[in-house]
């Protein structure tokens, strides 16, 4: 069995300036940043749970619907993220804004519980109530 020689580019290195690796390494690591880039990695995370959702939705419908309960919390879970990312990000917003907001909602959901005639509504009600009430729990 004979073997072939790989025929490799040469490669210059990289030359970086001291300027270009200190801005690499400047990092915004404040606490609002890392609350936000936490909303942003879960709203791009639910996004792919949900499109995995849906490409299993398209293939076999009613296996999907039989096993939405997951899909019912990642759905909770990305407009609750989006929701609070708006909060935080508006202009007499922030983050304690945002605290305070949330657990308002947590309370008033706890209180008030969803008593739709429709079990889907009250099933989304609830995700959407956890979904808060784990976020405001983590502050």
């Amino acid at each position: 069995m004979k073997t072939r020689k790989l025929a490799v580019a040469p490669v210059a290195p990289v030359v970086r300036s001291d300027a270009d690796v200190f801005a690499a390494q400047m990092v915004d690591h404040s606490p609002l940043s890392e609350v936000v880039r936490g909303l942003e990695y879960q709203i791009k995370w639910a996004q792919s749970e949900l499109d995995a959702w849906k490409a299993t939705f398209e293939t076999n419908p009613a296996y999907a619907m039989e096993w939405s309960d997951s899909a019912f919390d990642t759905a909770a879970k990305l407009e609750v993220a989006h929701r609070i990312l708006k909060i935080i990000q508006a202009e007499h917003g922030g983050y304690d804004v945002a605290v305070r907001e949330v657990k308002a909602q947590v309370f008033r959901g706890a209180l008030y519980p969803s008593h739709s005639t429709s079990p889907t509504t009250n099933r989304m009600a609830e995700a959407r109530l956890a979904a808060m009430a784990e976020w405001v729990r983590n502050r």
